[in-house]
């Protein structure tokens, strides 16, 4: 009791205690929060309370994480409570890492469903309880006794995988294995093809194996009770090498049914895993290149199967893979140099190089030097720029020295399109060669030869309906027409993957009264090599 004097008016304040216990079961329960009219403590470890100085009527509440209360909870003066505490149980049923929906979950006579997360929930008990957790196809599980608030009980359910194995003559002794991260467990089908694993868990991925034989399907994956048909056949592999008379044929597409091989520089070939009745055969095909096809053979088990293709004909397509590769290839650096020797007339030195940027731009020059003989001064240099179709730079000058280094001082870049650079010098900027080179302007194919995995090869062309283009060429750097050529050859080299080596150039022609022989080699220091980068237009 307080008491106070106000103005002569005494004041009498009535305070009063209230004080309990809260219980779960028969033993007190600590750390819960008791409130009441704005005033709060907490539950000792016996369970009880204690709260002083109240005044007038109201409730208590009372809080914990997990837990309820049940009892008389009001007051209006000095009183003693008895609580009883509930408890509630959170849990999730999983198999591995995987959620399993629907479990029923099992206590006390009663039972609920987990959700899609596999989570399930109790609430308000007051009495310990076991949980029994079960659903077909698992092995069920039972909780110890729980009897205080459990917020993350984990049931690991394991499960059953069981099926059979249809196809052969004998479906027995096929290997079977259930794998994940943590586990791998074999087994092997009896003698009526049948299989099973017990007490898997997660997600499990089920395959099989048996030499020369395939499955439909040959793995699947499991989180769950599984039953599961499996069909199984006979496989087999075809094997062999296509040639083109002393040369291997490099690159070609071997198929047998819907599975296909490519040849390797050896012209070998591998092809696993074929079932049934297949038809193979053998292509060569490319972009911008001659198809080849060889003939076609029908296998229904192992077997050697070789082939064989004209030599002309493969020579023929690797000489347009090879410039096919150039096109496709992100950069290139090649040089070339040489001679002209046209007797009285005199020789002239040769040069130039050929550049593709990394930023898709072109440079190339030829260049020419010389004594002017017959009225014909060869001395000439042709520099040529271009990044995009739309146009191309150009620029041809005189004044080149002996050492092929071609000044091009107080000259400027000619603008043009590619058609009319091609009617000037009769090759677009981007042609590899002014020649007309296709099977019919091939007179033969001549010195074929294999060397250390460098294949060689000479194209001996129709002189004259190869050079149609060329003499155009040659009248635009000397103002001198040839009026005949007598022989073109063109001798490749390519490494074991088709790409350019070197071009060797023999040509023989008459200009004015001179004959003259030409021999120009043309070198691939590199493709897609790492020295050169972005090309730029040269600044004269």
């Amino acid at each position: 009791m307080e008491i106070s004097e106000y103005k002569n008016n005494l004041h009498i304040n009535m305070t009063f205690g209230l004080s309990g216990a809260i219980k779960l079961f028969e033993n007190g329960l600590a750390g819960v929060k008791v409130f009441a009219n704005g005033k709060s403590t907490t539950t000792n470890e016996n369970g009880a309370f204690k709260l002083l100085q109240m005044s007038g009527s109201g409730n208590l509440s009372f809080e914990k994480t997990g837990y309820g209360f049940v009892g008389d909870c009001t007051y209006t003066s000095e009183k003693q409570f008895n609580i009883s505490a509930t408890f509630s149980v959170v849990g999730f049923v999983r198999t591995g890492n995987v959620a399993v929906e629907d479990v029923n979950v099992n206590y006390l006579k009663k039972s609920i469903k987990t959700d899609a997360d596999g989570r399930f929930e109790i609430a308000n008990l007051s009495e310990k309880i076991t949980i029994n957790v079960e659903k077909d196809g698992y092995n069920p599980q039972k909780s110890d006794e729980i009897c205080c608030y459990e917020p993350n009980l984990v049931f690991s359910l394991t499960y059953n995988v069981s099926g059979k194995i249809e196809g052969l003559a004998d479906n027995s002794q096929i290997k079977v294995v259930a794998s994940n991260d943590e586990n791998k467990f074999e087994t092997s089908t009896n003698e009526s093809g049948e299989f099973s694993f017990n007490s898997l868990s997660g997600q499990v991925s089920i395959s099989f194996e048996k030499e020369n034989v395939g499955f439909t399907p040959s793995t699947f994956v499991v989180s769950g009770p599984t039953i599961k048909n499996i069909e199984a056949y006979h496989i087999y592999s075809i094997s062999g090498r296509v040639t083109a008379g002393s040369l291997s044929v490099y690159g070609m597409t071997i198929t047998a049914g819907k599975l296909s091989a490519k040849t390797d520089t050896n012209g070998n070939y591998t092809i696993n895993g074929i079932s049934g009745t297949v038809a193979v055969q053998g292509e060569l095909k490319g972009e911008n290149c001659t198809t080849i096809s060889t003939g076609r053979q029908s296998v229904s088990d192992s077997k050697t199967i070789n082939f064989s293709i004209e030599q002309n004909d493969y020579v023929f397509f690797m000489f347009e893979r090879a410039y096919q590769n150039l096109r496709e290839a992100k950069s290139y650096y090649s040089t070339m140099s040489g001679s002209v020797d046209c007797g009285a007339g005199g020789t002239q030195t040769v040069g130039g190089y050929r550049k593709k940027g990394t930023n898709g731009a072109y440079l190339k020059e030829d260049t020419n030097y010389g004594k002017t003989v017959f009225g014909i001064d060869p001395k000439v240099a042709v520099l040529t720029y271009f990044k995009d179709k739309n146009s191309v730079s150009y620029v041809q000058h005189k004044d080149v020295s002996s050492s092929l280094v071609a000044n091009y001082s107080g000259k400027s870049w000619t603008e043009t399109t590619f058609a009319q650079y091609a009617d000037k010098y009769g090759w677009l900027p981007d042609d590899f060669y002014p020649y007309i080179i296709n099977k019919n302007t091939i007179k033969s194919f001549d010195n074929v030869s294999v060397n250390n995995g460098e294949t060689t090869f000479t194209l001996n062309l129709d002189a004259n309906a190869s050079t149609t283009k060329y003499k155009k060429r040659m009248t635009s750097y000397s103002g001198q027409t040839p009026s005949e050529f007598y022989a073109v050859k063109l001798t490749y080299k390519l490494n074991s993957v088709g790409n350019l080596i070197s071009v060797e150039i023999y040509e023989t022609y008459k200009v004015s009264v001179a004959n003259c022989a030409g021999n120009i080699k043309e070198t691939f220091v590199e493709i897609n090599g790492s020295s050169v980068g972005e090309i730029a237009r040269p600044t004269l």
